[in-house]
């Protein structure tokens, strides 16, 4: 898998990628290691993804996409087709799909933490995860390096 890589919860690790790249660019490099955007439908992920943006620059915001995308019945779910959690963390008056043309989700949207819909279009750096096979899961952790 690379250097970069944390843990996430058991069997699951992510990694924030600081090439800028659209929404469909960025799952594409992440389906390129056998992973997606990173879905946080609990408050451990958010956190965990939270204090990794923070620790890459706690100067700036670090915007990025994460796996949040609108459905067809107009609200946000995750790219894995899990409903969102009973947490949100959207910046106040989001979403707003403006121009009708908002349908992803980036993090950190002037607050640390928050959440924007915004056009899959812009460019952002990326969170993405992967789900490791149990041969992985045993090897030895020099190994998953």
């Amino acid at each position: 898998m690379g250097h970069g890589w944390y843990y996430l919860t058991a069997g699951e690790c992510f990694k924030l990628f600081c090439s800028e790249r659209t929404f469909q660019e960025a799952r594409a490099r992440c389906q390129d290691d056998c992973g997606d955007l990173v879905v946080m439908n609990s408050l451990h992920k958010y956190n965990m993804v939270l204090c990794r943006l923070f620790k890459e620059d706690k100067h700036h915001l670090v915007r990025a996409w994460v796996g949040g995308v609108r459905t067809a019945n107009g609200k946000f779910g995750w790219v894995d087709g899990s409903n969102f959690p009973s947490f949100t963390r959207w910046t106040p008056h989001q979403p707003d799909n403006a121009r009708n043309q908002e349908n992803c989700l980036e993090m950190n949207y002037n607050v640390w933490g928050h959440w924007n819909d915004l056009n899959c279009g812009h460019k952002r750096r990326f969170v993405c995860s992967v789900t490791l096979s149990s041969s992985q899961l045993q090897s030895e952790p020099s190994q998953l390096a």
